[in-house]
């Protein structure tokens, strides 16, 4: 949406890992952006950048970028808090929350240890949860903001062999649902985005269960799960 000069730019968050979609509409706003497993992540903060938005990239790694960014671990209370802050401190407040970080954890259920699944809802579900409870508290103070969970058909369809990477979406699904009704009147509204497959580099990034394939009964049709959903 473009604007005339006079207006103040909008500032975003975008915490980066993935459509079904529920509507709402945006406006001038502040955009954080928090970690990044998409590859085509990179590109839409640009052009959110170059249609004169305040584009906030956010990772646990940092590489040069046209738009400002963070460092930030979606795991860690202390690095959220201090990356949202950070923001809020320069800009006076955060209009867009973009939460797109994760990975898929591949593997039956059998073979994953608690560890594992642990891990993975830490990352993709606690890690929204962290951002979004950190920018909630300025978005209610300005009246107005805008919430965006990636999420995934997964959460709604779940995959075998990938059963805790759909558990994390199909939570964080129901998160989302449950919080725009909890911020209706409030001015702040909660986009779920729910695709299916396209290239990314998550595909590439997922991980595997240290057990995987050791069980003869699973290690056919879960190599094959994994084939038929981008790997090999």
């Amino acid at each position: 949406m473009r604007r005339k000069r006079t207006e103040r730019r909008a500032v975003g968050i975008d915490a980066m890992l993935e459509p079904r979609v529920s509507g709402a509409r945006c406006r001038p706003s502040s955009h954080l952006s928090l970690e990044p497993p998409v590859e085509s992540a990179g590109p839409a903060r640009s052009k959110l950048h170059g249609l004169g938005l305040r584009v906030y990239g956010a990772s646990r790694s940092i590489a040069e970028q046209p738009y400002e960014t963070l460092r930030l671990d979606v795991d860690d209370d202390a690095s959220v808090r201090a990356a949202v802050g950070e923001v809020i401190e320069r800009e006076g407040r955060v209009d867009i929350l973009v939460n797109c970080a994760g990975y898929v954890l591949a593997g039956a259920v059998e073979e994953t240890s608690i560890d594992e699944a642990r891990a993975q809802m830490e990352t993709n579900f606690f890690g929204a949860v962290r951002t979004l409870q950190a920018v909630l508290p300025e978005m209610r103070r300005q009246r107005s903001g805008l919430i965006i969970n990636i999420g995934s058909i997964a959460g709604l369809i779940p995959m075998p062999f990938q059963a805790f990477y759909s558990a994390s979406k199909s939570a964080l699904t129901t998160v989302s649902e449950a919080l725009a009704m909890e911020v209706a009147g409030l001015g702040i509204r909660i986009i779920n985005i729910q695709p299916g497959d396209f290239r990314t580099a998550i595909t590439a990034n997922r991980r595997r269960a240290k057990s995987m394939g050791l069980e003869e009964d699973y290690r056919l049709r879960g190599e094959r799960a994994v084939i038929d959903n981008g790997e090999g």
